[in-house]
């Protein structure tokens, strides 16, 4: 079985309390036989999840210093957001993009609404 890997960007908080990112990190997708009859698929690990959430941000929509009020995968829709976390760093995503936000606790980080239309995000709670 052959494997495959897709990329994402990860934003937690560090010892300090304060928010990083590390990007590119990777999620291996193993090629299975999951939906017999259909030809095999890439499939990464299964993992609990708690809720599902969407959030639809105005074109105008700031968020200052604030923590991830979960754990969650963050898969963007529509729009395009530029985020900042507490080491500085500085990154858009945009449809097609997705981050895992774990930065729950400390300083957080920013974000706001850098396109011309609402951003749509659909958010999936982690255990």
């Amino acid at each position: 079985m052959s494997a495959i890997k897709i990329k994402y960007d990860r934003l937690y908080s560090d010892s300090d309390g304060r928010s990083c990112v590390a990007k590119d990190l990777e999620i291996e997708l193993l090629t299975r036989d999951y939906v017999h009859p259909a030809p095999p698929i890439g499939v990464s690990e299964l993992r609990r999840v708690s809720t599902l959430v969407f959030y639809l941000l105005q074109a105008d929509f700031i968020g200052d210093w604030h923590p991830s009020p979960k754990r969650q995968w963050l898969f963007f829709l529509q729009g395009e957001m530029e985020y900042e976390a507490g080491d500085g760093t500085k990154w858009r995503v945009g449809p097609g993009s997705y981050m895992l936000t774990e930065d729950t606790t400390g300083q957080g980080h920013r974000s706001r609404v850098v396109s011309q239309n609402p951003t749509l995000i659909a958010a999936i709670q982690l255990e």
